[in-house]
């Protein structure tokens, strides 16, 4: 688990610094108030879902996190509940649910 916290801490600070370069003139704050955004709805629900990381499965990952996020927020939004919160229940309800399915095919495995 620490090397996979580790994994994820230096995926968000390549990313950080990759638009740094892009948006050179921006602020830091700004910068980094995007990255917060961008790895709340998308790479830290992804590291959740897997259980190996690499590249193909982050992308998968972040892919799954968009399409949930996006339709969750959808159809939360025709039931009357708001982006903002639905921006916050939606990562929180994949990361638990990766989570849970990630536990639930560890103690399959130890059984076999």
């Amino acid at each position: 688990m620490k090397q996979k916290l580790l994994n994820l801490f230096f995926t968000i600070m390549v990313f950080v610094i990759f638009l740094k370069v892009i948006f050179y003139s921006e602020a830091l704050l700004t910068i980094l108030k995007l990255v917060a955004a961008i790895s709340w709805l998308l790479i830290i629900p992804s590291f959740f879902i897997f259980k190996e990381h690499s590249l193909e499965n982050m992308t998968v990952g972040m892919l799954f996190s968009a399409v949930i996020v996006g339709l969750g927020s959808y159809y939360l939004g025709l039931v009357g509940i708001s982006f903002s919160i639905s921006a916050v229940i939606l990562p929180l309800a994949v990361i638990l649910a990766g989570k849970l399915y990630n536990k639930g095919s560890v103690k399959q495995e130890n059984a076999d």
